[in-house]
């Protein structure tokens, strides 16, 4: 009926024992309590008073458990059993506050804890797996704002939520068998080697996953909204699908493991485009398959602010490619390859091995007044050509007759484009015209009548014009009316009388 019991002494229990707060707290201290259970009901609590340190074994516990600011609960209770919601740091004070864990192996019950941190400093409110590791059940969950510390396997509901709340991991090994989740602004700190089972996750809901200097295998992490992933020191990705736009800061490395990677999202290499070296790693031959790009934002100064490289073997990268940046290893591009930087829409890639535009990939280039060209440069290295290209102008540009523009430049080029696309000119007599030459690849503004696009009009023109139509081969289509007839010669015959 709302009276008080204060613990003051070491107790020792029968199985059967009990000391239930009925309606009113049970109070603990720096003692040992062994045996028996604690129960709190009909408003009751079981109150850690501030600034103690006490010790249960093997003891059950139900109803609410308040644990003060500055205090320190063990459980050193194999199997621990306890019905209800602790919360560790009940007012959010300044001091160190901790539930401990003491037994290895699964707790039981219907159980939530929650962790109330001052944010300034999340050991304020720390959940720890003091010897070995602990498993947190699935009819179990611990949210609010605080630190996990030592090594943990969850099987229940981990999750933060709103703006300025964060939970973070940190010290031993943690397995996700379940989900992991931030909302509303919140974040997630995963500092802890992180290893997840299939179907299991992380997840940012417009909210932030910071990611370190440790390895995360399998499952998946995932954002939506205004949620990122983070990487703020390194990391290596190994297995893991991901669903989430990525930023990495300067003077990081980011690795992904050989293999396979699926990742729906973009990547930003140099957020700011620092002078610091800042690198995608491979560790070995690896597809890259997803939907978004991966952006290179490398400062103009070095290259080297931007870049990926593989340890071994060659890339394929299904994905977009765009920015400013460089390239060492082997790569194969499938996607929307498109240089630009953050000072103009005229960008630079440079490759120091070979790459190839597969057939699958778009090459999109701007070109410019003054020859400004959009190129990608292969270091003295093979470019093989199979995609397409798709040509546009620079804001404020015009055409004139005869600009060129070298887009590829490598040892050598081989193959040619499979679809272009150009943007329209002044003159209704001029084409773009592609020029693939043993080390170069240009895109030069020249007349309709040059027909075999080699920069010069000539009977060649007249000859393999003639050719085309006579085998009634699409490409004697001069009109483009999708017919194949004596006006196509006509207006072949009057463009190459009247060249340009």
């Amino acid at each position: 009926s709302g009276g008080a019991i204060a613990l003051r002494t070491n107790l020792l229990q029968n199985g059967t024992g009990q000391i239930v707060a009925d309606a009113g707290p049970l109070y603990l201290y720096t003692q040992i309590y062994s045996g028996g259970t604690f129960a709190a009901v009909n408003g009751g609590s079981l109150e850690v008073v501030a600034g103690n340190t006490p010790n249960l074994i093997n003891v059950t516990t139900a109803g609410p458990i308040n644990i003060a600011n500055g205090s320190l609960l063990r459980i050193s209770t194999n199997n621990w059993q306890h019905n209800g919601v602790v919360t560790v740091n009940t007012t959010a004070g300044p001091n160190i506050t901790t539930l401990a864990i003491n037994a290895p192996g699964a707790y039981s019950g219907n159980n939530t804890i929650v962790l109330n941190a001052n944010p300034a400093n999340l050991d304020t409110a720390t959940v720890q797996a003091a010897n070995g590791i602990a498993i947190i059940p699935s009819t179990s969950a611990i949210r609010g704002t605080g630190r996990f510390n030592g090594g943990w396997i969850n099987q229940g509901q981990i999750s933060t939520t709103g703006t300025g709340n964060s939970l973070d991991f940190f010290g031993g090994a943690f397995e996700n068998r379940s989900t992991v989740v931030a909302t509303s602004g919140s974040s997630l700190t995963l500092r802890s080697p992180w290893t997840q089972s299939a179907g299991a996750s992380v997840e940012g809901q417009d909210s932030t996953i910071y990611l370190y200097a440790t390895t995360y295998s399998g499952g998946r992490f995932a954002t939506s909204g205004t949620g990122e992933i983070y990487i703020a020191a390194g990391g290596t990705l190994n297995g893991v699908q991901i669903d989430s736009n990525i930023r990495e800061p300067a003077n990081t490395t980011l690795t992904f493991a050989g293999g396979s990677l699926t990742h729906n999202g973009d990547l930003l290499v140099n957020a700011t485009a620092a002078l610091n070296t800042t690198l995608v790693n491979f560790t070995g031959p690896t597809i890259v398959n997803g939907t978004g790009s991966w952006r290179l934002n490398a400062n103009s100064a070095n290259f080297d602010t931007a870049y990926i490289n593989a340890t071994s073997g060659t890339i394929q990268f299904n994905k977009g490619l765009v920015g400013h940046g460089r390239v060492y290893c082997p790569i194969i591009l499938g996607g929307l390859v498109s240089p630009d930087s953050a000072a103009s829409p005229i960008g630079l890639f440079e490759f120091a091995s070979s790459v190839t535009l597969g057939p699958t990939s778009t090459y999109e280039v701007q070109v410019g007044a003054g020859g400004s060209r959009d190129l990608l440069s292969a270091f003295g290295r093979p470019v093989t050509v199979q995609g397409d290209l798709s040509l546009s102008l620079a804001p404020g540009y015009v055409p004139a007759f005869n600009d060129q523009f070298v887009i590829i430049s490598a040892a050598t080029v081989n193959g040619s484009f499979a679809h272009t696309s150009f943007p329209a000119l002044p003159n209704p007599n001029w084409k773009w015209i592609v020029r693939l030459n043993v080390g170069t690849v240009g895109v030069m503004v020249g007349c309709i009548a040059d027909f075999n696009s080699d920069g010069r009009i000539d009977f060649f023109d007249y000859l393999d014009f003639v050719n085309l139509f006579s085998a009634g081969d699409q490409g004697a289509d001069f009109n483009s009316d999708s017919v194949i007839d004596f006006f196509d010669y006509l207006d072949f015959v009057d463009a190459f009388s009247r060249a340009c």
